[in-house]
């Protein structure tokens, strides 16, 4: 099985935290990718059997969409 872990990050703590998820998959017997979502190719997914994402809470707001990353938000519509 096959996961990819999209993410954004400023100050890198999201991206440490996509690489404990890869970390959690890959002792699970799974593949993970760990990337960026600005070097992201949405084609480079189509072979995954889970794709995760990552993104810092905006004014600890996870609940509503102007919380998540603009990035995050732009990649997922």
């Amino acid at each position: 099985m096959r996961a990819c872990i999209i993410y954004h990050t400023k100050t890198g703590h999201t991206r440490e935290a996509a690489h404990y998820v890869a970390r959690g998959l890959l002792d699970a017997g799974w593949t993970a990718d760990v990337i960026a979502v600005a070097e992201c190719d949405v084609t480079s997914l189509r072979d995954c059997d889970a794709v995760l994402v990552g993104s810092p809470c905006h004014a600890g707001a996870s609940h509503i969409a102007s919380g998540v990353a603009r990035r995050i938000r732009r990649f997922l519509k």
